[in-house]
C-alpha cells in the first residue's frame, strides 16, 4: 500500500498557477522563488482542523555520472506563517514561520536517475487552526560535487502542488470508505463560476476503486430541510428526509419520482449554492455496500477571511 492510499487530499491545489524550474547541477548553490499564485480562498476555507500538508512536484533529471555521487541536493521549500500560540488573540503582529522541504532526502526511488518524469511528494504535519498564509515558495539546487561553467541544465522541476491532506483511519484501511473530493476547490466566488465539481473517491481496504470501469451507482444530494416526506418529488430513500436529490435524471411512476443513478462526478452550478455554506452528500452503492459522505461548499468572497 502506497503512502497516497493512506491519505486523502482536501480541497484543491493551493498553487493556482506555477511555472517549471530548471537547474544546472554544475552551477553551485542556486535558489530561486517559484513563480506561482496561491489559492487563498481554498486555504482560508479549508484550514480549520487540518493536520497535514501534501507537498509534491514532477521531477526529471539528466545528471552526468560525476554528479550522481557526493551528496548533491535539490528540491522545493515552502515557508508557511502561523499565528503564534503564545498569544491568545490571533494577530498578524505575532507570526511564526515554519518550513517544509521536499528534497532528495524524502524522495522515493533514485533522485539522481529520474530520466523520465516522476511524481514526488511528502506529507508534513501542520497546525491548520493557526495557519495564516503561505509566505514564500523556493526551489533550490546545491552541494553537487563538480562545479563547471557553460553546462546545460540537468534538473527539471514542474507540476508543483500543495494540498491539505487527511490521514485515512484504521477502519477505512480495513474496510470500505467514501470521500467527496473538490479538485477545483469547494467554493464559488461569482455567479459565473461554473468550473467547480465534486468527485467521489471510493476505497476498499485502502485501495482506490477505478470508477470508470467498476459498476458503482451514485446518488447526490444537497441539504434541504423542506424535504421531509416520501411524497416530496426530491425525496430519495438513500438520502432520506432533509436531503434533496440532485441527480441529473429521473422518471415518474404513479406520480412518484424515481431518481436514476448518476456518475461519480457532479458539476456545481452557482444557483445550486445560494447560501454561504451548503452541504452536499454522496451515496455510493457498490456490490452490497452502501457508503455515505458529506462535504461543505461555500459561496461568495464575503465569507473568505471572516
Amino acid at each position: 500500500m502506497t503512502l497516497e492510499d493512506r491519505i486523502t487530499k482536501v480541497g484543491s491545489n493551493m498553487f493556482k498557477t506555477s511555472e517549471p524550474i530548471e537547474f544546472c547541477s554544475y552551477g553551485g548553490v542556486q535558489e530561486t522563488r517559484l513563480n506561482y499564485t496561491i489559492d487563498n480562498d481554498n486555504l482560508v476555507l479549508n484550514r480549520t482542523g487540518q493536520t497535514n500538508f501534501m507537498l509534491g512536484m514532477t521531477v526529471k533529471t539528466n545528471l552526468p555520472v560525476e554528479q550522481q555521487d557526493g551528496g548533491g541536493n535539490y528540491g522545493i521549500i515552502v515557508n508557511a506563517r502561523y499565528y503564534d500560540e503564545q498569544y491568545t488573540n490571533k494577530s498578524t503582529d505575532h507570526l511564526v514561520t515554519r518550513t517544509y522541504v521536499l528534497d532528495v532526502n524524502n524522495m522515493s526511488g533514485q533522485p539522481y536517475k529520474f530520466t523520465l518524469p516522476k511524481e514526488q511528494y511528502a506529507i508534513f504535519e501542520i497546525d491548520g487552526d493557526n495557519l495564516y498564509d503561505i509566505e514564500s515558495v523556493l526551489a533550490f539546487c546545491k552541494d553537487f560535487p563538480v562545479t563547471k561553467d557553460n553546462k546545460p541544465n540537468d534538473i527539471f522541476l514542474s507540476n508543483f502542488y500543495l494540498y491539505f491532506a487527511e490521514p485515512v483511519d484504521a477502519d477505512a484501511l480495513s474496510n470500505a470508505s467514501l470521500k467527496i473530493l473538490s479538485p477545483n476547490g469547494n467554493y464559488i466566488t461569482s455567479d459565473n463560476d461554473d468550473m467547480k465539481y465534486l468527485e467521489a473517491e471510493l476505497k476498499i481496504k485502502g485501495k482506490k476503486i477505478n470508477l470508470t470501469t467498476e459498476k458503482v451507482d451514485f446518488y447526490w444530494f444537497i441539504k434541504d430541510s423542506s424535504v421531509t416526506e416520501e411524497n416530496n418529488k426530491y425525496y430519495n430513500k438513500y438520502g432520506g428526509a432533509g436531503w434533496r436529490c440532485i441527480n441529473v435524471n429521473s422518471s415518474t411512476y404513479n406520480n412518484v419520482t424515481i431518481w436514476l443513478p448518476d456518475g461519480y462526478k457532479y458539476y456545481i452550478k452557482p444557483p445550486l449554492v445560494p447560501c454561504r455554506t451548503s452541504i452536499f452528500k454522496c451515496v455510493a452503492l457498490y456490490d452490497d455496500i452502501q457508503l455515505n459522505a458529506e462535504l461543505k461548499f461555500y459561496h461568495s468572497l464575503s465569507y473568505v477571511g471572516t
